[in-house]
């Protein structure tokens, strides 16, 4: 048998130990890290979202009594909303999986906030200044490690938000075109002080839709 290249081979082997102790190594520190991170929000969900939660939005149209729910029971479902966008991000990064936000959090998630009259801009602010005060509690490395799974949160509401935004921006311009155009309000203005009373016969074709004098 042949031993000549044992000792390539034993160093080969020793530098592949030291390679995989520095991932585990590596691995180990940053667990750690996320365990912690993941503990603290846990631990202060409620706390975390009272301070970054607008209050201010509280008096926003979809807060107002008119609506079927009361105003303290919406804020209620935004709490436990963002709590449970918390929870599954901690999850998701101790898994090191983001799709697990998919499957629990953001499947069909715009029938569930429309069905709750819960607010995707407000969930979105709340979530920005949430990012900013783990940063400031739990130090810049853990924001590191918690910060990219609230940006995949906000990635998926905000595409939703400027959806709404292009829909209803153009359903404004449809309102805008159905208006009537300001010449022919004048005219009927001034017809209707004269006394000229309009009325519609019922046409063959769609041409001949004109005003008929009385």
């Amino acid at each position: 048998m042949d031993f000549s290249n044992a000792g390539n081979i034993q160093s080969s082997y020793r530098l592949s130990d030291l390679n995989d102790l520095s991932k585990l190594k590596s691995y180990f520190q940053t667990g750690i890290l996320k365990v912690e991170t993941a503990a603290y929000i846990s631990k202060y969900a409620d706390k975390i979202i009272n301070k970054a939660f607008d209050i201010e939005a509280l008096s926003s149209k979809a807060f107002q009594p008119s609506n079927k729910n009361h105003s303290s029971r919406l804020y209620a479902i935004h709490v436990r909303e963002l709590k449970y966008l918390l929870s599954y991000a901690a999850y998701a990064m101790l898994a090191g999986d983001p799709s697990i936000i998919d499957e629990h959090c953001l499947n069909n998630f715009e029938e569930t906030f429309e069905s709750l009259n819960i607010s995707i801009p407000l969930i979105v602010r709340t979530l920005q200044k949430i990012k900013g005060i783990l940063t400031e509690v739990c130090g810049s490395e853990g924001g590191q490690e918690f910060n990219p799974y609230l940006d995949y949160i906000l990635q998926k509401l905000q595409s939703v938000e400027n959806k709404q935004e292009d829909l209803l921006t153009s359903s404004k311009k449809v309102d805008q075109n159905r208006v009537m155009p300001s010449r022919a309000l004048k005219k009927y203005n001034s017809d209707s002080q004269n006394g000229a009373i309009y009325r519609f016969a019922l046409p063959k074709r769609a041409s001949e839709c004109i005003p008929l004098l009385r």
